[in-house]
């Protein structure tokens, strides 16, 4: 594991730093996130290859837009869900820098068949790290709960490759309406929602060393710490040796 201390900010955050009552004012936060990115080729030695998974409509394409800094996966308001993989390259210089790989989402009970697909079993492997994302108010987990089970934790056994829980959209936690639009940050009852929705993901999942990061694309909450904890979780060096190419993968039908 990267244990690399020398970011941004001169010390590594924990995933409950996000849940601080008292971040950092929106205008630091943002201008740690966009120095963070700059050197990113300066902690990652290689093309690192993040895979971002979850169910349909928990917010995967927004939140790699928002890593990015700018809108280039595509986010539909209509229809929830990506429907083909898309590669997206965060920096990359001289060999070194760090890409996202926006993956399909898996929607209803009758989707569960996309655990199966090659298409799921194909891109895994050429993942350095994954990201996993569960809405901050979605209660029913029982898709969520498969999705871990019968795909990312095997694999992530078999192969040693880390995975971060994401807690995404946490400004629609309940009571919604306290979200500080102003400081872009919960209200005090949504801060201690967010505590109990990670206390909740642990016991429910066993993610007893598991990362866990509560973020919002709407406004900065937790991207920095996000990025921050990718950084220093990714492997010393690229896992696999092959290239990549997305172009001629089929998407899953829908």
């Amino acid at each position: 594991m990267n244990t690399n201390p020398h970011l941004v900010r001169g010390v590594l955050v924990t995933e409950m730093d996000a849940l601080s009552p008292t971040p950092p004012t929106v205008s630091a936060q943002l201008a740690a996130l966009r120095a963070l990115r700059e050197v990113i080729d300066q902690h990652v030695r290689y093309p690192a290859v993040v895979g971002v998974l979850g169910k349909r409509g928990a917010g995967k394409s927004s939140l790699c837009n928002a890593l990015l800094g700018e809108e280039i996966a595509e986010v539909s308001e209509v229809h929830a869900g990506t429907l083909s993989p898309q590669e997206l390259t965060v920096v990359y210089r001289q060999g070194k820098g760090l890409s996202l790989i926006d993956m399909p989402g898996i929607g209803a009970a009758e989707d569960t068949q996309y655990l199966e697909a090659p298409f799921y079993r194909d891109l895994l492997p050429e993942c350095d790290l994954l990201l996993w994302l569960i809405k901050s108010d979605d209660r029913a987990l029982g898709i969520d709960a498969q999705v871990y089970t019968e795909l990312i934790r095997p694999f992530a056994e078999q192969a040693g490759v880390p995975v971060l829980c994401v807690i995404s959209q946490a400004d629609k936690i309940a009571p919604c309406q306290e979200w500080d639009w102003a400081r872009q940050q919960p209200g005090p009852a949504q801060w201690q929602n967010l505590q109990d929705k990670v206390s909740q993901l642990r016991r429910q999942f066993d993610l007893v060393a598991l990362p866990i990061c509560p973020v919002s694309v709407n406004s900065p909450y937790g991207l920095l710490q996000l990025l921050e904890v990718i950084l220093r979780s990714l492997p010393h060096q690229r896992r696999t040796q092959f290239p990549r190419d997305l172009s001629d993968r089929p998407a899953p039908e829908t």
